[in-house]
């Protein structure tokens, strides 16, 4: 086994050459699924956004978010949510956003506030992979290979500093032979 893998996904996603002339990304998306109507929105609810992504530290801007006249702001940084008007005035904040979820259990509703915590947090470490996993803080290691169903998948075992807003600190992630 080697440490190879890492810079492999690296250069499969544009290299670090790309990356380093990037501060941002500026996305159009349309994010729904199964997963909104457990949390109280609509069954087929799907939320067209741009996104404004800062590539170096954890910020994204969602617009519109929720309602037409709004747009959320999601800072990893401060670990907070704010819900603004399309024009940057302050609509409402959720401060310390990840303990607004210790209470919740798995069916609980998400209101405006708290689907704009976990589409930030998400969607930040989803456009920011593989590239994230050498950020400072953050420790990649390549794992033994997982065989199943005749297949190979390399894997990366991956372990995000504190101040990173993710969905567990330590995830494994797996890569087909083209990484």
């Amino acid at each position: 086994m080697t440490d190879d893998l890492l810079d492999s996904a690296i250069t499969t996603t544009g290299g670090w050459e790309l990356w380093n002339t990037l501060r941002g990304l500026r996305i159009d998306i349309s994010i729904g699924g199964p997963i909104w109507a457990m949390k109280g929105w609509p069954r087929d609810k799907t939320f067209d956004q741009i996104l404004t992504v800062d590539t170096v530290n954890e910020h994204i801007v969602f617009s519109p978010f929720t309602r037409p006249d709004q747009r959320m702001v999601f800072d990893g940084r401060s670990d907070s949510l704010t819900m603004e008007t399309l024009e940057g005035q302050p609509v409402e904040t959720l401060a310390l956003a990840r303990a607004g979820f210790k209470a919740m259990v798995r069916n609980s509703p998400w209101d405006a506030l708290h689907l704009g915590y976990f589409l930030g947090y998400a969607c930040w470490n989803y456009l920011t992979t593989p590239f994230l996993f050498s950020y400072p803080g953050v420790a990649a290691r390549e794992m033994e290979p997982w065989r199943e169903a005749g297949q190979t998948w390399h894997r990366l075992q991956v372990r995000f500093r504190v101040s990173i807003a993710t969905h567990n600190p330590e995830q494994v992630f797996y890569f087909d032979s083209g990484s």
